[in-house]
């Protein structure tokens, strides 16, 4: 005997299994893209400007530190929501977590662009152009990650 609400199961295990394959296969992609970006840049650039190159990587690996913990919080806290039904809910902590990855972007720039009067290092300034670009970078990062959490909490 058949249940009453048998293929919407198996379309909801469709969708799930589905989901986790487009999930599994992005993350190998991109770990793979990165781990030839690797050995690419160390090939091309010198020791020196490597290690420049990984101290401006250092920016983008803090600078989630400016985000407050705001979008784990989306991971931890929409399932909750959605678990119980209250899309209100679930729909103000996204738009508030997005609401913070902009004054935390804000914020960061507006640092970036004002470092360089409050530190007086003479070899810096041939390096401010790369780390705008890098502060630049770390705040699309912020939005990549906004999208990255919402994808798994959802």
């Amino acid at each position: 005997m058949r249940r009453q609400g048998a293929g919407s199961d198996i379309s909801l295990m469709y969708r799930t299994v589905r989901n986790i394959l487009y999930f599994f296969s992005a993350v190998v992609l991109v770990k793979f893209i990165g781990a030839v970006t690797s050995f690419v840049i160390a090939r091309i650039l010198s020791p020196s400007d490597y290690g420049v190159w990984l101290t401006l990587m250092l920016i983008i690996s803090y600078s989630t530190i400016a985000c407050l913990g705001t979008v784990e919080a989306l991971l931890k806290n929409y399932p909750n929501y959605a678990g119980t039904g209250n899309e209100t809910g679930a729909k103000n902590l996204e738009d508030g977590v997005f609401s913070s990855l902009l004054l935390s972007g804000a914020i960061l720039l507006i640092g970036g662009l004002t470092f360089h009067y409050f530190v007086d290092i003479k070899s810096f300034e041939s390096m401010l152009f790369l780390v705008r670009l890098m502060l630049i970078t770390a705040i699309i990062a912020f939005f990549s990650a906004f999208y990255y959490y919402r994808f798994m909490a959802r």
